[in-house]
């Protein structure tokens, strides 16, 4: 997920870089910052308005002050990418800071952004840099999970899906069918085995021979934690392998008083194609069992089912 923040830069310095910093930690390291961009011939208001049409997502802080208006406009710089990204429908979250002197310029362009027929919703106002930190990534965790759920009601149990078994170190390859609106990938994977016994990192994910790493997730939180207080990654980049949960189905992990999952689904696994490269809209999905000689329950097959893209 490509991420442009916009804001003033003078006196937002720092939250700006605390809205990076928990992106990064939500494994998504490409964010734009005007002022830590690289050098280029074009005009920062150039290269600020393309990147603003590049970008997946668009993160608008509203802090004291209004910001530059550029010469011949009406508008601040922030208010001009901030109605481009409206403009080509861009995702868009605010974060509103807690501020009593504010500029009059910023109090009016907080109202319109904030208009009940075409604004939009800030939450809580932010007093703080902790607050802020929390926020973000409590936020826009939750906006890509509601955004995967909205490309599909894949919440809904599905009856009479056919299982693909993958067998200790053995693979199997999965055309699939995408398009331009459709680039997210989503599946329901599990360990085969007769109880719920935690988890391990059995699966690779390859697409048109592209690793799927952690900053593609978009539908849990990058740790995984579970009722007894553990907490793990979902990925491990030392394989390049994702983590998966030993069951005897897909729905024990639901129930467990210990295993259980609590901050998203055990089973599904949705992940974001935009950036794979593909020819004629087709996917080329490759599972791998990394399974290790260590312990014979790293031996267990892998079960996917439902894997279609959304």
């Amino acid at each position: 997920m490509k991420t442009f923040v916009s804001s003033p830069v003078r006196d937002m310095e720092e939250k700006r870089k605390i809205v990076k910093e928990s992106l990064v930690a939500l494994s998504f390291p490409d964010v734009f910052l005007s002022e830590s961009d690289k050098s280029q011939s074009r005009s920062s208001f150039e290269v600020c308005l393309q990147e603003v049409e590049r970008r997946d997502l668009f993160i608008l802080l509203l802090g004291r002050r209004y910001g530059w208006i550029p010469k011949g406009f009406d508008r601040s710089v922030t208010e001009i990418e901030f109605d481009k990204a409206r403009e080509k429908g861009k995702d868009i979250i605010v974060f509103k800071l807690d501020y009593f002197d504010r500029e009059p310029e910023q109090e009016e362009f907080i109202k319109r952004v904030g208009d009940f027929t075409d604004g939009r919703f800030w939450g809580k106002k932010i007093e703080n840099c902790d607050e802020l930190r929390r926020r973000v990534i409590q936020d826009i965790a939750s906006h890509l999970w509601v955004k995967a759920q909205d490309a599909d009601k894949y919440f809904t149990a599905r009856k009479n899906i056919e299982e693909t078994e993958i067998q200790f170190q053995k693979y199997k390859e999965i055309p699939r069918q995408g398009n331009d609106d459709r680039n997210l990938l989503f599946l329901k994977a599990r360990i085969n085995y007769p109880r719920e016994a935690g988890s391990w990192y059995l699966m690779k994910i390859l697409v048109n021979g592209q690793i799927l790493r952690a900053e593609t997730l978009i539908n849990k939180y990058f740790l995984k934690k579970i009722n007894d207080g553990r907490e793990s990654p979902w990925f491990n980049p030392q394989n390049d392998s994702w983590k998966l949960c030993y069951s005897p189905n897909f729905k024990n992990n639901y129930y467990h008083p210990i295993y259980k999952v609590i901050n998203g689904d055990p089973y599904i696994f949705v992940f974001d194609l935009l950036n794979i490269r593909r020819e004629n809209r087709d996917y080329k999905i490759r599972i791998e069992h990394v399974g290790t000689t260590e312990n014979e329950a790293f031996r267990n097959s892998i079960l996917i089912s439902d894997i279609r893209i959304l």
